[in-house]
């Protein structure tokens, strides 16, 4: 994964959704067996 910047890093903007929400609907096309805690702990919708 590759992120791209235009500002300084700012951790208070930072926010997510956890990928393995079923309401995201996502077909993933490998089953997810590798995920980091802060991503496993992201809120669903």
């Amino acid at each position: 994964m590759l992120y791209l910047h235009d500002k300084p890093y700012a951790p208070e903007a930072e926010g997510g959704l956890n990928p393995l929400d079923p309401r995201l609907a996502i077909a993933w096309p490998l089953e997810v067996s590798q995920m980091s805690e802060r991503d496993r702990a992201l809120s669903f919708l």
